[in-house]
């Protein structure tokens, strides 16, 4: 099965989900020659976002800004609050398949759970990626957590994604603390990133 897509997220902020992204941008340039990056939802209209600014000036992406996001999350919430999610996966798979034609490969980086409202009691990452037809890297950040804490974190994450038919890529764990290393491969029979 060839990739030519990959969605980036993780549920809570600074998890580090532009760091994984960065990487993979990085690997994809050397082997893609047009990589796009695509945000399926931004917070604000008055600034560019700061990832997608970013991505387009560190990788030298060439694409217009239009096409590297797809709904500000006011607009998204109002089209679910009024129970047109349809039309939001409408309208974000054509601005993906659009991309698709165009490049070579889409990196997407979802924008975390809590930049939502509360009412809104679904993970959209989840749902977008899964329409999308996508293979989703969820990003854990295991700063200030016990490796209990981790390893439970870890299982609802996987147990989520599986209940949501999603193609799991990989769940990322990043690891702040190197001295937890061993015991988290221990405790959960998988492999680790350490970040310094």
């Amino acid at each position: 099965m060839k990739i030519d897509a990959l969605y980036i997220s993780s549920v809570k902020p600074h998890a580090g989900s532009l760091i994984i992204s960065m990487g993979m941008m990085q690997m994809l340039k050397t082997h893609f020659e047009r990589v796009a990056f695509f945000r399926p939802f931004i917070e604000k209209k008055d600034k560019i976002d700061s990832d997608i600014n970013f991505m387009l000036k560190y990788y030298n992406l060439e694409m217009n800004i239009e096409e590297t996001y797809g709904f500000y999350v006011d607009e998204a919430e109002e089209l679910i609050s009024n129970n047109k999610i349809q039309d939001l996966l409408s309208k974000l798979m054509q601005k993906f398949k659009n991309l698709q034609k165009k490049y070579d490969f889409v990196l997407c980086e979802g924008l975390n759970q809590e930049s939502f409202s509360q009412s809104i009691a679904i993970d959209l990452n989840v749902i977008v990626s899964k329409n999308l037809g996508t293979p989703f890297i969820s990003v854990l950040n295991a700063k200030d957590l016990s490796i209990k804490e981790i390893i439970e974190e870890l299982k609802i994450d996987k147990a989520t994604l599986k209940k949501m038919i999603v193609n799991i890529l990989q769940v990322l764990l990043i690891v702040w603390i190197r001295g937890c290393i061993k015991s988290l491969k221990r405790g959960l029979k998988m492999k680790a990133v350490v970040l310094p």
